[in-house]
């Protein structure tokens, strides 16, 4: 970087708002009137768009940061003239990389501009630049683009951009309110570039927020307009083999699967056929299970949101059961339970207890639940997987208790508080939650089926399994008895 109080020493020649700075915010306010004026759409020339390998500097300054260190009162207030809001950017750099779109038909897309693109998409995570782009017809310039460029770099910057500007409540309403720029950005849900597609759905999940917040909101519209929005969708569940993409998706379907319409009805359900997003959320399990035996934090944030979806679908009614008969779609998606959940039959999987692992757990617990209640035929090893982890937890849970007891009761120096490895509250809920299923399943079941799980279980796992259903008040008299029977 060059030497800063240089910097500062020049300024006058390069920052003259009024030479520079203000011919500059004139050119793009000019550039953004005649958008408005003209019919949108014009095509770029394609040669001129294609990156090159040679680098021009377009006549673009590199310094984007102004630094106040080690500077006079005087070269600091000079300085500060140029930057945006309280940030320390340069205005008139940013207005020079405008320009530099405004001219995309004549000006190459080089590695340097490319790196201009994203230093200003960097910027954009302060509210001051975004302001500034605002205030100086970005968004007017970004629809041109999109609608002209046919390098995918480029289209994913501006919509990187967007993506960012989104994230302020103000700025993600008045995109709303620009049908033309939203039509641009939907129709590149056509993309085949997979970083173009993952800024639309970042930009469309923001929207989806605004739904949730505003009863008003004008997303609402624009996404259930936009005719091949659930076809997209399922297209990329289907064919991508791209983990951040198909996390993306799925992150977008969640937050799209908790928005209920006016009517009651599921937006989910709205936009996407459901005979076709059934197959499609199974063949994106391959990328969101590990097969690796264990999981991350980051990779159970995944799962769960894959799982919130599902379970969307079987609160809805919408997963048709075949009662008491083979079901491939159904034993599909109850294999992806058990694949799921076979993790946790190791203690070291299971502790310690986090929040993401309960919850985790629990999502799983409750749509196998809901296939059992339906009549599906649950494989008595997804049942078998469950009860070990409800004994495990058990089991540790009450360690923890004896633990505690014992410091309570000795106060001596050496004896040290144990370690809490369940984080109790979770524990507790999920271990609360887990005895209840097992009530639900006896009392669900036949006794052929529960003599099929329990045969499963060790001597002590079975006495253990009626001592809960014994002691819970959730428990009748003839759900006690019908276990009994079955021992």
């Amino acid at each position: 970087m060059r030497d800063m109080r240089k910097i500062a020493q020049d300024h006058a020649r390069w920052t003259k708002m009024d030479e520079l700075g203000g011919s500059a915010e004139r050119e793009v306010i000019k550039f953004g009137r005649e958008l408005r004026k003209e019919e949108r759409g014009s095509p770029m020339d394609e040669e001129t768009i294609k990156p090159k390998d040679e680098a021009e500097n377009n006549g673009l300054d590199g310094n984007v940061v102004l630094c106040s260190e080690n500077l006079e009162d005087n070269e600091r207030k000079i300085m500060k003239g140029d930057a945006v809001g309280d940030t320390m950017y340069s205005a008139s750099w940013i207005l020079r990389t405008i320009i530099s779109l405004t001219k995309a038909e004549d000006v190459k897309f080089t590695d340097t501009l490319e790196i201009e693109l994203c230093s200003l998409w960097d910027m954009t995570a302060q509210e001051d630049v975004v302001t500034f782009l605002l205030d100086n017809n970005f968004l007017d310039i970004a629809e041109h683009v999109l609608r002209s460029s046919k390098n995918n770099r480029l289209t994913e910057i501006i919509l990187g951009i967007i993506g960012n500007m989104c994230c302020q409540p103000v700025v993600l309403r008045d995109v709303g309110n620009r049908k033309n720029l939203v039509v641009a950005i939907l129709d590149l849900l056509t993309s085949d570039d997979t970083e173009t597609l993952i800024q639309v759905l970042r930009i469309v999940r923001a929207a989806t927020w605004d739904v949730q917040r505003n009863d008003e909101s004008a997303w609402l519209e624009n996404i259930r307009a936009c005719q091949f929005f659930g076809e997209a969708l399922l297209f990329l569940l289907q064919s991508s083999t791209n983990e951040n993409l198909l996390t993306t998706a799925i992150d977008l379907l969640k937050s799209i699967s908790s928005i209920k319409l006016p009517n009651g009805s599921n937006l989910l359900f709205n936009l996407v056929n459901i005979e076709g997003i059934i197959p499609a959320l199974f063949e994106s399990a391959a990328q969101v299970i590990s097969e690796q035996g264990f999981y991350l934090q980051s990779q159970q944030r995944k799962i769960r949101n894959w799982l919130a979806v599902l379970r969307s679908i079987v609160q809805d009614h919408q997963f048709a059961i075949k009662k008491d008969e083979p079901d491939e779609s159904s034993q599909y998606g109850l294999n992806l339970l058990l694949k799921i959940l076979e993790p946790y039959v190791h203690s070291e999987n299971l502790f310690p207890m986090e929040e993401e692992t309960a919850l985790c757990i629990s999502d799983c617990v409750e749509i196998c639940l809901w296939f059992q209640k339906k009549g599906a035929i649950v494989s008595p090893l997804l049942v078998h997987v469950i009860l070990s982890i409800l004994l495990i937890l058990k089991s540790a849970v009450a360690t923890d208790t004896e633990s505690l007891r014992r410091f309570h009761l000795n106060h001596e120096e050496h004896f040290e508080e144990p370690e809490e490895l369940l984080n109790r509250e979770f524990s507790k809920e999920l271990l609360q939650y887990l005895e209840n299923y097992w009530v639900d399943t006896v009392g669900t079941y036949n006794k052929d089926m529960l003599t099929k799980c329990l045969k499963l279980c060790s001597n002590e796992a079975v006495k253990s399994l009626v001592q809960i259903i014994e002691r819970n008040p959730k428990s009748s008299k003839t759900i006690v008895e019908k276990l009994r029977a079955v021992i």
